[in-house]
């Protein structure tokens, strides 16, 4: 079977049963997710397996597919209902990691060490996806769980305290001085 289907050559695509251009903001949020699950692939390369963090993304990673599907109707709001106790482990799991870094008392830069920057930029893809949710929703009308909207909002905290974490504790961090 060849990869390329030429169908979306003039411009518009297939979503469910229905040709949307490139450009609906059903492809804008999608986009904004399949970016998100690249750059957790790319930042999965720089984490020990054995790390505990590693299985941990790479859960988000499913999550991430399943609310993808689901936005794009392919499944039900049941299908999705896990996600509120996928959005208490994320808050667990939050909770855990900030509580080893030191205290934030200045504004941070992006940087430090690799890992810490693949998490800031993961962190802002999730804020542009958040975006682009509601973007979809406003738009569209459309009735999306709350819980999928918290959890993409949680997810940004948490690739913020990771890129803490990642830079050691908090030590590596690049305090912004005005």
């Amino acid at each position: 079977m060849k990869i390329y289907t030429k169908t979306g050559d003039d411009g518009y695509t297939t979503l469910g049963s229905q040709r949307l251009p490139k450009n609906d903001l059903y492809f804008q949020f999608l986009g904004s997710v399949d970016m998100v699950n690249s750059f957790i692939g790319l930042l999965l390369t720089e984490i020990p397996k054995s790390n505990s963090i590693y299985n941990y993304l790479l859960k988000v990673q499913e999550n991430m597919m399943l609310l993808s599907s689901y936005i794009s109707g392919y499944l039900d709001e049941s299908d999705v209902e896990f996600l509120a106790g996928e959005l208490n482990n994320l808050e667990i799991f939050i909770d855990n990691i900030e509580s080893s870094n030191t205290p934030l008392k200045n504004f941070i830069l992006p940087g430090g060490t690799k890992q810490s920057s693949i998490m800031h930029i993961l962190r802002s893809h999730v804020r542009q996806a958040e975006r682009d949710l509601i973007s979809l929703i406003k738009a569209k009308d459309l009735k999306v769980s709350t819980t999928v909207v918290s959890y993409l909002n949680r997810m940004s905290d948490m690739f913020f305290v990771l890129a803490r974490y990642f830079n050691n504790q908090g030590k590596d961090d690049i305090i912004w001085k005005m």
